[in-house]
């Protein structure tokens, strides 16, 4: 009872802490470098229209974003001063209140910046979602088609039917994978990759990424993990539903067929992790279902009709700038030689290697610490192999921040299923941590407390000092740093 009450009081000095020091910031912030009325006068909707434009890649509403990324360095200070600096015996408690937080952050967030986006029409991340089949069977077509029938339907507009879509699947991955850890140990390489810039910060940091066809990816893909917790997913019967979800999903964006080998992937993990049998077959299903739609979309629908899209949109009572964007026919056109151009004059192949390298590290740090060893050449090469599998997406599209988010998402779901129950009996779970930073627990007090706030700046600036842009228009420094959290003490 002692114990419980010593626990409570110590998670009850650290929450309040922490709302002093929101108020405290959030005050200092307003009064000396905006101003409230500065907030309410620079959120306006022409920035929010320019929201795609990668010269403005300050998101939703310019100043009032500041409080936001504020409010997120404040919990990142607490998280990483919770590991390091609290008392083990309720570290953990700490944690599992600090996620939730971050969750709902994330969660408001996002939610804005897709009503924003369908405010003010964004000709990528709203357009896409209505792409139809008025002028005939096209790529991408199937979520315009149902997406503009229950507009029919139910009498309301499209973009009301689009938010709903978009609202519907990014709360279902995000709720699943809240449900996936919250009753797990986390431990603190789990906590990083969790909080990474290329993982759920990706869209929050450049709004680009907001509201993209790929979270009905993560929404399967977190879904099949679920039925493989709750072990329900072994039957061949099971296998084929989800890979014809998969087929269905390929109508919406094709871009759902190049990340297909990670279903397979998390199916023989499973089945180490469990000791069972894993079926190479069976679990080709996920690639080669899908396959079959890709030749028929590739055959029969390649090119979209985007005039005519456009078209009976505007028919419905949509902005004529739906035009733009994907349905120009210049846009919807793969031309490699052209792409390949750009990359290279933007300086794509040094940005995104640095983003690949800085998202991979906590990746290869949690598995290097697995209990389960695996060697240096397997992981490398099943990195390897699952990025070539995707290479057409790279050398095809310039939307290059977003296929390596989509890497780091499915790899952030794969992870957690090393992550042990909270209830079982293992070693330390501080063990991870130790192995990772071992001067920590191996000397003296004074140098112990020297290590421990060397690492907590590292991992500060790790989390907060760099993102992955959607789209590299920028210098380096712009496009990797400019709009990375800690920015807001330096950008006007």
């Amino acid at each position: 009872m002692k114990k419980n009450r010593e626990d409570k009081k110590i998670i009850f000095k650290v929450l309040s802490l922490f709302i002093v020091l929101v108020s405290l910031f959030l005050l200092l912030f307003i009064g000396f470098k905006y101003g409230l009325q500065n907030i309410i006068s620079e959120t306006r909707i022409d920035e929010i229209s320019n929201i795609l434009n990668t010269k403005q890649r300050i998101s939703l509403g310019g100043y009032s974003v500041g409080i936001y990324k504020l409010f997120n360095l404040v919990l990142v200070l607490i998280s990483i001063k919770a590991w390091f600096f609290v008392k083990k015996k309720v570290r953990n408690k700490f944690i599992r209140l600090i996620i939730p937080l971050f969750f709902i952050s994330f969660i408001i967030k996002y939610l804005f910046t897709l009503y924003a986006c369908a405010v003010s029409c964004s000709i990528y991340s709203f357009v896409d979602w209505l792409i139809s089949f008025a002028g005939g069977f096209v790529r991408r077509g199937l979520s315009g088609y149902l997406i503009l029938f229950l507009s029919d339907l139910l009498k309301t507009k499209p973009d009301t039917i689009v938010l709903a879509v978009q609202t519907f699947f990014y709360l279902g991955y995000m709720v699943l994978l809240f449900c996936l850890i919250y009753k797990k140990k986390i431990n603190f390489l789990f906590l990083i990759i969790l909080l990474s810039p290329a993982t759920l910060r990706f869209p929050i940091l450049d709004s680009a990424g907001a509201g993209r066809k790929e979270i009905i990816l993560f929404f399967i893909f977190a879904l099949y993990l679920l039925s493989l917790e709750k072990k329900k997913n072994y039957s061949f019967f099971s296998n084929l539903l989800f890979s014809l979800l998969i087929v269905f999903a390929t109508f919406f964006h094709e871009l759902i067929f190049f990340y297909t080998p990670y279903f397979m992937l998390i199916a023989y993990l499973k089945s180490k992790v469990e000791n069972q049998v894993y079926s190479f077959w069976q679990h080709s299903l996920f690639i080669l279902l899908p396959l079959l739609a890709m030749i028929l979309i590739f055959l029969f629908g390649r090119d979209i009709n985007g005039p005519i899209i456009g078209a009976d949109l505007v028919r419905r009572g949509l902005s004529s700038e739906v035009h733009n964007g994907i349905l120009d026919p210049y846009w919807n056109t793969y031309w490699i030689k052209e792409n390949l151009h750009f990359l290279k004059t933007n300086n794509y192949y040094i940005t995104y290697s640095i983003c690949t390298f800085l998202g991979l590290i906590p990746f290869y740090f949690f598995v290097k610490y697995l209990k389960y060893q695996i060697s240096n050449l397997k992981i490398f090469s099943t990195l390897l192999l699952l990025f070539v599998f995707s290479s057409p997406l790279f050398l095809l599209a310039c939307d290059w921040g977003r296929w390596l988010n989509i890497h780091f998402m499915l790899m952030l779901f794969s992870t957690t299923i090393f992550l042990k129950d909270k209830d079982e009996i293992t070693e330390s779970e501080h063990q991870v941590t130790e192995q990772f930073t071992p001067h920590l627990f191996q000397t003296s007090r004074v140098h112990k407390l020297s290590y421990k706030t060397i690492f907590s700046v590292i991992f500060f600036c790790y989390l907060t000092m760099w993102y992955m842009p959607v789209i590299s228009y920028e210098s380096l420094y712009e496009s990797i740093f400019i709009n990375a959290n800690i920015s807001i003490f330096f950008n006007k």
